[in-house]
């Protein structure tokens, strides 16, 4: 399929895709905070009763599954540990003390939950480790300010690559100043399907075939002595050894090729293997710009769509929370709150605010206001419908009902 891109990892024999431009929105796009909430309400019911549920933790950990398909893709991998790793990121913000001083907290752990904040600790002192939930906040961040750096107020695909390059270049010399090399930083490698590091398990019936076709070549033959720490000047010593071994190999005939084909199956152009969900992200954002996608930042909603030859507009098409696009609303010149619902925001606000000290502290309005100008930013930018904020506002006049009576 046009847009997409195939890779592996190291975990499984399975070929993943990603869909771009709109994998790489998606995740710009995506609200982290409902796992980040869920992962510390069960941490803190796990650090009172000393039990760590690993049932109850991957439920957790599948919510960040639509997030991007790298992330989907090593859930059971790379991202295995990412709720005890988010828990620990916020005993470590909300209490203020270092990752080492929590390890030393925990140094004779003595529940099951201490022993799991005690191993993932030193998993990182190891090096074994990374907090992954850290690393994914930052990457969307990283994946924002590329997106914003490239694409806002860009526009032709020529000056979004100049953009781009600039970007990719700055990281590089940032790199090397502070002493990383390519190892240290991740990269991407691609293959065809056949030559990938597992494709003989991943095309399993096929490699059958072909070693009973070749058996004899291998009968008495010895395992390769290939060094313990391979260096790149052996590499091709090693594979031309390999090679001597299929000089005499005659193609198939004709009347062989289907079947063949058949055990193939769908033969993707090129399979990329990241080190890391960074080199992926940079791929993704390399093939916008080689397939001269230009992306545009929504002047109502603030998201980024793919532009068209047929529409120089500043306003999105995608379907908001009232079933409506930016671009429709546009042009029907509708207040996207209501005066009547704005003045009642107005006046539950007054109400709410002079109940401070009585049945509501200062903190917790600051909380119910912060709420309420989200609720209304959303409706603006159309996450939200007004009817969603009327029922907010009749919940906290239920809420507060003993106000309203006084008044």
């Amino acid at each position: 399929m046009a847009n997409e891109i195939n890779f592996v990892n190291d975990v499984t024999n399975t070929i993943y895709k990603t869909q771009f431009p709109q994998a790489i929105i998606k995740f710009a796009e995506f609200d982290l905070s409902f796992f980040m909430g869920q992962a510390i309400e069960f941490g803190e019911k796990a650090s009172e009763s000393g039990k760590y549920p690993l049932k109850e933790s991957y439920i957790i950990r599948d919510l960040l599954k639509k997030a991007h398909p790298y992330i989907a893709a090593n859930l059971s991998g790379k991202y295995d540990k990412i709720v005890v790793d988010c828990i620990i990121e916020n005993i470590c913000r909300t209490q203020e003390i270092t990752e080492s001083s929590l390890w030393n907290k925990h140094i004779s752990p003595k529940t099951e939950f201490d022993k799991m904040i005690f191993t993932r600790l030193s998993e990182y002192k190891c090096n074994r480790a990374a907090n992954e939930w850290l690393d994914i906040v930052r990457l969307q961040e990283y994946t924002r300010n590329k997106l914003n750096f490239i694409f806002q107020g860009t526009k032709n695909i020529d000056d979004a690559h100049i953009k781009k390059n600039y970007f990719d270049l700055t990281f590089s010399v940032i790199a090397r100043e502070r002493g990383c090399s390519d190892k240290d930083l991740g990269k991407i490698s691609s293959y065809n399907k056949s030559l990938l590091p597992n494709s003989v398990f991943m095309i399993s019936r096929m490699s059958k075939e072909i070693y009973k076709s070749i058996n004899t070549e291998l009968e008495d033959a010895k395992l390769l002595k290939t060094p313990k720490f391979p260096v790149d000047r052996l590499h091709d010593q090693i594979s031309m050894d390999i090679y001597s071994y299929m000089r005499r190999l005659s193609p198939p005939i004709d009347t062989e090729l289907g079947w063949i084909r058949s055990m193939f199956g769908e033969i993707e152009d090129t399979i990329y293997k990241p080190a890391g969900f960074k080199p992926l992200l940079d791929l993704e954002f390399d093939k916008i710009l080689s397939n001269n996608i230009l992306l545009k930042s929504c002047a109502r909603c603030e998201r980024y769509y793919e532009s068209s030859i047929n529409y120089d507009g500043e306003f999105c098409d995608i379907i908001g929370a009232d079933g409506k696009t930016c671009r429709e609303h546009s042009s029907d010149n509708e207040e996207p709150i209501p005066k009547e619902l704005d003045k009642r925001c107005e006046e539950i606000h007054s109400l709410v605010k002079r109940n401070i000290g009585k049945q509501i502290d200062e903190h917790e309005f600051k909380e119910w206001e912060q709420y309420l100008n989200s609720m209304k930013t959303n409706i603006e930018k159309n996450y939200a419908t007004p009817d969603e904020l009327e029922k907010f506002l009749e919940y906290t006049q239920r809420m507060y009902s003993q106000i309203t009576d006084q008044e």
